[in-house]
């Protein structure tokens, strides 16, 4: 994965992102670490061309991310699990398929059930999402993102909402993950995890970027403000 962020800026009812430029190059995982409120997933959303910048521009892979070519190639996973309540999880991946990708539902289907295999959700593809456990549930909406076949899946801090035992669950799925020759953007506040997923990170503070590296980062910050964070997240 190859990203390139020059000045970007975004604002709501408050400054956001302030100039943030950045440039990776040639790594698999990159995760986004940092305190609540720090503008970790509007990042995440702008490189995923959900949103767009107030000013400034993303390049991914050479493609900028507000073109439509760039928003077929990714797969969004929310804080939530965000499916179709009251429709199957098979059902939740095969229509999207069908609408979104003109597949026949013979394809969709298959494709559905392949990818509720890989997260380990075999003898749950009857179910309606509110007959299967919240991790069951956000594993379904991470098969969802997969089916469309995305170049890069991008991850909003998807066990914010899980108790311990689930997050665990959800976070395990996810490492598995990383055989299957996607790249990664992910925001957590799960350290352990992303000492064990990630290639890269980014260390955000009040819409900036503060440092950024290696894994070897995590244990030697710099900035007096990372090594507050990393005293209370250890």
């Amino acid at each position: 994965m190859i990203v390139n962020i020059q000045n970007i800026e975004k604002y709501y009812d408050k400054h956001v992102l302030k100039d943030l430029s950045f440039q990776l190059d040639n790594k698999k995982s990159l995760a986004i670490i940092g305190a609540s409120g720090s503008g970790k997933s509007t990042l995440l959303r702008l490189m995923s061309g959900m949103e767009q910048p107030d000013s400034g521009s993303i390049q991914v892979n050479g493609i900028n991310v507000l073109d439509e070519e760039y928003k077929k190639k990714i797969g969004f996973v929310f804080q939530t699990h965000n499916l179709f309540p009251h429709i199957s999880l098979e059902r939740n991946i095969s229509l999207i398929l069908e609408k979104t990708r003109e597949f026949s539902l013979e394809e969709a289907t298959s494709i559905a059930r392949k990818n509720l295999s890989l997260l380990h959700l075999e003898d749950q593809f009857y179910k309606l999402p509110k007959n299967v456990s919240g991790g069951q549930a956000q594993r379904a909406s991470i098969a969802r993102a997969l089916s469309i076949n995305p170049d890069i899946l991008f991850l909003d801090e998807p066990t914010s909402s899980l108790d311990p035992i689930l997050t665990f669950e959800v976070l395990e799925a996810i490492k598995e993950l990383r055989g299957i020759g996607k790249d990664f953007v992910l925001v957590t506040h799960e350290m352990s995890f992303v000492r064990d997923f990630a290639d890269y990170i980014i260390f955000m503070d009040e819409g900036r970027i503060i440092e950024h590296g290696n894994l070897e980062i995590l244990e030697n910050p710099q900035s007096e403000v990372f090594k507050d964070f990393m005293r209370k997240v250890r």
